[in-house]
């Protein structure tokens, strides 16, 4: 499906069959989304996504355009197959990794939470900002040679498998990080507005390391 700049408002409810691709490049008004659309390859976003009680679910790449609308933090984003991921300075909404491959950062990107429950998420060697949670059931969430700001968040590793998380720096205004029983060192730097450091960790200490705080 093409949206361009002639097209006008829309409201999309497609529940019977995927869409091939999804391009949006030049589009100026607002989809509102009202069921769950699935998109079988690549998905270009611009203009503004409404929130209309559905969901997006992209298998290729995913890409958001530089100046579009944030998109709303109810609007879920279910990344379930393979593909690059960049969401160029504007915030790409919930998003939820549910696939048997990996997606990967290929810019800087914004999401307003990331739950895991299968496959791979790599950072690479980007930066991610998360204002809420990074949580999930399951999957492997890949820091890569990136850094993750929580602004605001938190870190909950229960369930999750984390990679290279020893060669990353975590900060931002950090409410909760939940590490236990991983295996790796994390390096935490965050204060809050007050300068304070706001870190609750409630297991310290792993392979040996405790995690640090600057």
């Amino acid at each position: 499906m093409i949206l361009d700049d002639g097209s006008g408002a829309l409201a999309v409810d497609e529940n019977s069959a995927a869409l091939g691709s999804l391009t949006m490049t030049g589009y100026a008004d607002t989809v509102t989304l009202t069921n769950i659309i699935d998109v079988d390859g690549n998905a270009v976003l611009d203009g503004a996504i409404a929130d209309g009680g559905g969901s997006l679910q992209v298998s290729g790449h995913l890409t958001l355009t530089e100046g579009m609308t944030d998109i709303p933090n109810a609007v879920e984003v279910v990344l379930n197959g393979t593909g690059n991921v960049n969401t160029n300075g504007v915030s790409g909404g919930a998003i939820e990794v549910n696939t048997a491959g990996t997606h990967t950062q290929t810019g800087n990107c914004k999401f307003s939470s990331i739950t895991m429950t299968a496959g791979k998420y790599d950072v690479g060697a980007y930066g991610l900002v998360v204002p809420n949670t990074i949580s999930g059931t399951g999957g492997t969430f890949d820091f890569g040679a990136g850094y993750l700001e929580l602004a605001g968040g938190g870190l909950d590793g229960d369930g999750i498998t984390m990679d290279n998380a020893s060669a990353t720096a975590v900060g931002g205004d950090i409410e909760s990080v939940d590490l236990t029983g991983k295996t790796a060192l994390l390096h935490l730097w965050g204060t809050t507005s007050g300068g304070n450091t706001n870190v609750t960790e409630t297991s310290p200490y792993f392979i040996g390391n405790p995690v640090y705080v600057y």
